[in-house]
């Protein structure tokens, strides 16, 4: 009745019409709302640390060497190094290097960005639980 108009024709009198009907069904509380706030309870923070498996442990520093690894080309050579074993280090001490790696004004900053928001994605799959990072 209302789905072919709308959709297909894209009218607006029957898409007014729906909502007329629908809307005292609906329920849409927005945190915005003063009414609101006042009702839902203070924010709890629980923190706590748990030990990782060894496989999550191994998954785990797999992922950031080799998201470190790839990211040589990105990061200048102030932001990433090699360890005795020849695996890639990222020099975080340096206050320099963190605002080249936090602007995105520099060259590569998107690409940084991405490269770290996708490292931290995967090792938070990891210690969720290791199938879930290797389901993908």
């Amino acid at each position: 009745r209302f789905a072919k108009p709308i959709e297909r024709n894209g009218c607006e009198r029957t898409l007014q019409q729906f909502h007329r009907l629908t809307r005292p069904f609906l329920l849409r509380r927005l945190k915005t709302d003063k009414d609101i706030v006042k009702d839902l309870p203070a924010k709890v923070y629980i923190d706590e640390s748990i030990a990782l498996t060894a496989e999550q442990a191994g998954l785990y520093k797999a992922i950031v060497s080799e998201s470190l690894a790839h990211s040589v080309g990105v990061f200048d050579n102030r932001d990433v190094s090699q360890d005795e074993g020849g695996a890639a280090v990222m020099q975080t001490a340096d206050p320099e290097s963190r605002k080249a790696m936090n602007s995105t004004s520099h060259s590569g900053g998107l690409a940084k960005r991405g490269i770290i928001l996708k490292m931290l994605s995967n090792l938070k799959q990891v210690c969720d639980h290791p199938e879930v990072y290797l389901n993908k």
